[in-house]
């Protein structure tokens, strides 16, 4: 070493953090980006690729309701119905019981059920209801749901939601939805 330079002594880190970074954080922020992306291709109406989107996050980062919920609502807007039905239906055999504690959890096995008897009523509108699909959304408290579940999984056929609501309290149609302006 010459005399002009001094030595500098490297200390290794005495905590592990700067080891979670590729393990840890790397998946949760990729899972960030890739929800963020399904919302805005679904607030577009580009369901398919939302879809495709949805499915390639790695189950290890998966919400466990929002993420089956989020495929149900997806495959709800691309009127795939008979997946729709398969989904609804490993949802509820998945989350159903034990019995739902609290009002997030109801509304969202009461919205499972809602988009499973839009979809049953579309690929089989003659037949009776399945059981697993009736619901009675006014034993919801809507209050006590989280604002952010009410935006993202909007279930307008509870009687406190809007007088104005398109739906019936059966899930279908009173009058065609408006289309959104799509944003430029």
């Amino acid at each position: 070493m010459n005399a002009n330079t001094t030595a500098v002594k490297k200390v290794p880190l005495q905590n592990g953090w700067h080891l979670l970074l590729p393990w840890v954080l790397a998946p949760r922020f990729s899972y960030a980006v890739k929800w963020a992306r399904v919302s805005w291709l679904s607030g577009h109406r580009r369901f398919q690729e939302a879809l495709r989107v949805h499915r390639s996050i790695p189950e290890n980062v998966r919400p466990a309701m929002s993420w089956p919920l989020r495929e149900i609502q997806i495959l709800a807007w691309l009127q795939w119905d008979h997946e729709t039905i398969d989904a609804v239906n490993a949802f509820l055999q998945k989350f159903e019981y034990p019995t739902a504690s609290t009002e997030d959890r109801k509304y969202f096995l009461m919205y499972a059920r809602w988009c499973g008897a839009i979809a049953f009523a579309h690929y089989a509108p003659e037949s009776p209801k399945p059981s697993a699909f009736e619901f009675d959304a006014s034993e919801i408290d809507l209050d006590k749901v989280h604002a952010r579940y009410k935006r993202d999984y909007p279930m307008t056929v509870h009687p406190a939601w809007a007088a104005d609501s398109p739906f019936r309290a059966n899930g279908q149609l009173k009058r065609p939805l408006a289309r959104p302006p799509l944003r430029r």
